[in-house]
């Protein structure tokens, strides 16, 4: 019960203080915005500026379908090798947990990119910045994809 609520406190925080973000600058952001960034990071697409209000909005869908999955975690696409039913109780209990781990801290780290992007997106939209810094989006997908594969890991040693 800590776990859930550690991460669901932590996807509120990154979720309110992106909206904070979005909601302290939208006034002083230009009409277009840069929505799509080239490799090197530098601005190859603009739209309005209302196109701010995806990060947020993703992060509301994230934490909608983490509660979701929490609750019914046999809804979870897992690799058909993984037979669920055919586990004895207690091993689909820990498989069960392992499922609502990874989905918690995955949720939380996708928080924090859309977190991180829409600050990186305010910085070039205000002439702060001239491109997004790629650095910071490879290491939180780095971050990302760590705890995803220890935890496939331990999921087929369960078996």
């Amino acid at each position: 019960m800590w776990k859930k609520f550690t991460f669901f406190m932590t996807m509120l925080i990154l979720f309110s203080v992106t909206i904070s973000l979005v909601i302290t600058n939208y006034g002083n952001l230009p009409n277009k915005i840069p929505t799509h960034f080239d490799a090197s990071g530098r601005p190859d697409s603009r739209r309005s500026k209302k196109m701010i209000l995806v990060f947020p909005s993703a992060q509301i869908l994230f934490l909608i379908l983490s509660l979701v999955f929490y609750r019914h975690p046999d809804f979870v696409n897992i690799p058909g090798t993984i037979a669920l039913k055919d586990l004895p109780t207690h091993l689909k209990e820990r498989m069960y947990e392992l499922i609502r781990n990874t989905i918690f801290i995955t949720t939380s780290i996708l928080s924090l990119l859309m977190l991180y992007l829409t600050e990186e997106t305010l910085k070039v939209a205000k002439g702060q910045a001239m491109s997004i810094n790629d650095w910071g989006v490879l290491a939180i997908l780095i971050c990302l994809a760590l705890p995803m594969a220890y935890n496939a890991i331990k999921m087929r040693r369960l078996r």
